[in-house]
């Protein structure tokens, strides 16, 4: 479940502090982020050359792909299948994106257990979208997010660790 803060956020419920970055193209109507690049553990599988952004969209579920994106990305998820390594976004926090930060989407959202990547695909045509993925509920779920639309900004932190329930 979530719940809605207005006015503020609740620092009970997440790790550290919350790291914002700038909403980018406000005037499309999403909140979308820009990406530097995109890595399965420590390779780069989207240098996003020409650019690429993460539209933070709660009403779907799964990470979402632009279409041209997903042979490259699945291909390389389904063969690091069994190190199972996070996918990571480089996000940049600030203007000139010398303060970057990655946000993690562990294997078992971008996965099933049969090593299936589980991946929305977005059918985005070229030029007018480039280089975009949705982070989905199901990426969102470990973190705590913000929206902050007087400051167009998006932040996120790590969610608090929830106790675990012995049965």
């Amino acid at each position: 479940g979530g719940e809605l803060h207005l006015g503020g956020t609740d620092a009970s419920k997440y790790q550290g502090s919350l790291t914002w970055f700038p909403v980018d193209h406000a005037d499309q109507g999403f909140w979308q982020i820009p990406v530097q690049a995109v890595y399965l553990g420590e390779e780069v599988v989207d240098s996003c050359e020409k650019g690429c952004h993460a539209i933070i969209d709660t009403g779907v579920a799964r990470l979402g792909v632009q279409e041209g994106r997903v042979p490259n990305l699945r291909n390389s998820l389904r063969s690091s299948c069994h190190t199972r390594g996070a996918l990571k976004f480089r996000l940049a926090s600030s203007a000139d994106a010398s303060d970057f930060t990655f946000f993690e989407v562990s294997a078992d959202v971008y996965g099933d257990e049969a090593c299936e990547p589980l991946l929305g695909n977005l059918p985005l045509e070229e030029p007018d979208f480039v280089g975009v993925y949705t982070f989905g509920t199901s990426v969102l779920q470990r973190y705590y997010t913000a929206f902050d639309w007087g400051a167009r900004r998006w932040g996120f932190a790590p969610l608090q660790q929830q106790q675990q329930i012995v049965v």
